[in-house]
């Protein structure tokens, strides 16, 4: 546990062979509570700067928050924050599709050298402490090949398929909103033309029902 806008640090110390391989550092509060990951440098004099700040965020699949660092030797995927599918609710369903992948960007590839490394925890909760577990994890490699293995190589390979389908759904919106504009367009022509056949069918109604005031 970590008070409300007060910090606690961990040391993690990473071998030439770790680094290599892949490190992250993943932290997690099944209570769902706030909270900063922070990562800092250690300045010539001792002191400590701050490099990088991930902001924890709830999940779609689970009842959790969670922040991460991933440092590995392919560009990760970093989701917008500010896109909750939660609070999309009321929105068109396609707005909810074309929004969902579009802040999608890929990180620049960030590896940790061998050596000390600070990292914290930043209680963001605004009355109560943040409840979490951190943990590092050093990635294993393929022991026949030495490539990625295990859940790294399955992150690879699912976030490949995501860059492809973000870019296969923004193909797909302008796609989408010249079909909805030309039905549209077709629904207010159904619109105009039924009212022209009702206004003219009446028209010939009234000239017959004058022939019987002829006599």
């Amino acid at each position: 546990k970590v008070d409300k806008q007060k910090i606690q640090f961990y040391e993690i110390d990473v071998s030439e062979e770790q680094a290599s391989a892949g490190v992250i550092i993943h932290a997690v509060s099944t209570s769902q509570s706030k909270f900063k990951l922070l990562q800092f440098d250690r300045e010539s004099d001792g002191s400590l700067h701050l490099a990088e700040q991930d902001d924890s965020v709830k999940m779609s699949t689970a009842k959790l928050t969670t922040a991460g660092f991933y440092f590995v030797n392919f560009p990760v995927i970093r989701m917008d924050p500010a896109v909750n599918v939660m609070e999309m609710h009321g929105e068109e369903p396609e707005n909810i599709l074309f929004k969902r992948l579009a802040d999608m960007k890929r990180t620049e590839v960030t590896c940790l050298t061998p050596g000390k490394h600070v990292f914290a925890v930043y209680g963001d909760n605004w009355f109560t402490k943040a409840k979490y577990t951190i943990e590092a994890v050093c990635l294993p490699l393929a022991q026949s090949s030495g490539e990625l293995g295990g859940q790294a190589q399955e992150m690879k390979e699912v976030e490949d398929l995501l860059e492809s389908k973000q870019r296969a759904v923004a193909a797909f919106e302008v796609e989408f909103h010249k079909a909805k504009n030309a039905f549209q367009a077709a629904v207010e022509k159904l619109e105009e033309e039924s009212r022209q056949v009702e206004q003219l069918l009446q028209q010939r109604d009234a000239v017959y029902a004058g022939f019987g005031q002829l006599h």
